[in-house]
């Protein structure tokens, strides 16, 4: 029953899928946050800090900060030495993996060994259960990959046809195809967004927050009982320099968020659709969608659909494009860097070293950096502030490695070094992960031309014969209607209409989810939806 469901998905599913999903996350991040902790020990910190400076990087390190946040804790406030804390930590993890770099580290401190050393072999061992667990991911993906095929390919199809069937033999089906295309495909698609999303969500990077580098205030909100007027005018000063910045450059705004796009382009279509019905250019009205449908929607819904997806698809892939130069560039970059600094030559000089041959945004970011230290003479605080300028998260990430390591140690080209291999690492998975992806994105692109294809055929091949079969008496005078199949009362128009629409439904669909599983982004798939949709168009325009 209802009920009975509801309290097992409650009281048994929903705790053990969040336990999972804390789990995977504390997986795939771990590799990365002890070698965080390497590079922090590496130049002489104690434990204690270490783990303090990671359980306060939750936005880079995610659950893991969190798990030595609990270590942290434990021995501050309730007074327990390390081994205990890290015990009471090992016990309560919900990550095997975790559970298991515990214990080894508790043997370590408890014999006196070189925690450091502990530290880079871990990191190096971590990185390939990390692999393991996206392998096992990825092959949970394939299996969703050949589902979506035959919930949103072959079934949908097989009810079409089915429903088509029904009518010619006088059932009434109508209604039933129209709630397929108008609600069962729409809504078995975004809940299969929606499935997606959750299983992706261990392998999601933290979004990183704007790193301090010391340098400003934070913007913390204002305590109402001790309110300082002066931090509320320099709060509100720096609001209204941020929307200054908005007004000057708006492309640049909108480059570094695409969505801004849409306060342009959603009044457009309105104002579109109203001069088409002023102008009286094509009939705005339901009855226009069954008489002449692949006119009156292509004009009134793709043109205006189009509008606002085209602006938003060219800028999320220019910034994905971006990004992706600035993290395939940025391992080589550390690593020149930590060449330069091995063979004596000074930070600074090898940053204006790197910048000369480097290009696009990441050689402007190396120039500023180089710039703000020359003139401010402080290494961590321009690191941070570099990070902060590049807008991706987990190469914040290891520029946080940098500022830290490079803080606490006098060898720079160490840490250099250990935040190139750290970052090669992460941009090893994407790559490893983008191309298993592509027989699958394949394989959603093909579902769809197979389904477009037979659409197309059917509307092609039964409803033009039919409308003339319907419009014509038999040879012998009897009517249609008198015969066993009659094809009279069957709404030739409006199976055109919903056959268009389906067809519009599953490309939009199609495209966000090959995006999703692509790039685990459903926006990187709004250029699949528009070449669909166009496809659709097309196709139907010569039907």
């Amino acid at each position: 029953s209802p009920p009975a469901a509801t309290t097992w998905l409650v009281r048994y599913h929903y705790p053990r899928n969040t336990v999972d999903s804390r789990e995977r996350a504390i997986n795939v991040m771990l590799p990365h946050a002890i070698t965080y902790m390497y590079a922090m020990s590496y130049g002489g910190t104690n434990l204690l800090e270490v783990f303090r400076s990671l359980s306060q990087s939750a936005d880079t390190y995610g659950e893991v900060a969190a798990e030595f946040d609990m270590i942290v804790r434990d021995m501050e406030l309730f007074g327990n030495d390390m081994f205990t804390a890290l015990r009471n930590a090992r016990n309560l993890t919900p990550s095997g993996n975790l559970e298991r770099f515990l214990d080894d580290l508790v043997s370590v401190v408890d014999s006196g060994g070189d925690v450091t050393a502990f530290f880079e072999d871990q990191s190096a061992t971590y990185a390939e259960a990390a692999n393991e667990e996206q392998e096992d991911f990825l092959e949970t993906l394939s299996v969703l990959s050949e589902l979506f095929i035959v919930g949103f390919v072959a079934a949908p199809l097989f009810l079409i046809v089915t429903l088509m069937v029904i009518s010619f033999l006088g059932g009434s089906t109508v209604d039933q195809l129209a709630l397929l295309v108008y609600a069962g495909l729409p809504l078995g698609m975004l809940g299969f967004l929606v499935l997606l999303d959750v299983l992706s969500a261990p392998f999601v990077q933290p979004a990183a927050d704007e790193l301090d580098d010391g340098r400003s205030t934070p913007l913390a909100p204002v305590d109402a009982e001790n309110e300082d007027e002066r931090f509320a005018a320099y709060a509100k000063t720096r609001k209204y320099e941020r929307y200054q910045a908005i007004l000057r450059d708006p492309l640049a705004a909108i480059r570094e968020h695409p969505l801004y796009t849409l306060a342009v382009t959603i009044p457009l279509p309105f104002a579109y659709v109203a001069a088409l019905a002023a102008l009286d250019v094509v009939a705005v009205s339901l009855a226009a969608f069954s008489t002449t449908p692949v006119v009156t929607t292509t004009v009134v819904v793709v043109v205006p659909l189009l509008v606002v997806l085209v602006p938003v698809s060219y800028f999320h892939e220019g910034k994905r494009r971006r990004e992706n130069a600035m993290v395939r560039r940025f391992p080589e970059v550390l690593n020149v860097l930590s060449s330069a600094n091995y063979m004596g030559i000074p930070f600074v000089d090898a940053l204006g070293l790197v910048s000369r041959w480097s290009k696009g945004a990441l050689a402007e970011d190396l120039r500023a950096l180089r710039n703000d230290i020359e003139w401010n003479h402080d290494v961590t605080a321009a690191l941070l502030a570099f990070g902060n300028r590049m807008h991706v998260p987990h190469l914040t990430r290891t520029v946080k490695l940098i500022a830290e390591g490079g803080r606490t140690s006098g060898d720079m080209s160490r840490i250099l070094a250990i935040a190139a291999e750290d970052t090669r690492a992460r941009y090893r998975i994407e790559r490893s992960r983008r191309r298993a992806m592509g027989s699958y994105i394949a394989i959603v692109v093909i579902g769809y031309l197979v389904y477009l294809m037979v659409i197309v055929l059917v509307a092609a091949s039964f409803l033009g014969p039919i409308a003339e079969a319907a419009s014509a008496p038999t040879a012998a005078g009897v009517p249609q209607s008198s015969l066993p199949v009659s094809f009279t009362n069957i709404p030739l128009d409006t199976y055109r209409a919903l056959f268009y629409h389906s067809v519009l439904v599953m490309g939009v669909g199609s495209g966000l989810l090959a995006g999703k599983l692509a790039d685990n982004a459903a926006l990187s798939g709004l250029k699949y939806s528009i070449f669909m949709i166009a496809l659709g168009v097309a196709a139907f325009m010569f039907v």
